[in-house]
């Protein structure tokens, strides 16, 4: 099973850490939003995203 929640800020809601628990891979927000910023970032540029680099920006600028 599988738990998504596209919120992003808390990374963890109540909603992902009982599916987690409950034994369900969880699927946050935060990475849906790097990896869509990633996706545009190759769009626009015709480069490789740095996905690892920007997902700790946001994990930093997010940081509960």
């Amino acid at each position: 099973m599988v738990a998504a929640d596209v919120v992003f800020n808390p990374e963890w809601t109540a909603f992902l850490n009982e599916a987690k628990s409950r034994g369900a891979t969880a699927v946050t927000g935060l990475g849906m939003l790097a990896c869509q910023g990633a996706r545009n970032f190759e769009l626009w540029t015709g480069e490789r995203a740095p996905f690892d680099a920007m997902y700790e920006a946001l994990k930093a600028e997010f940081a509960e």
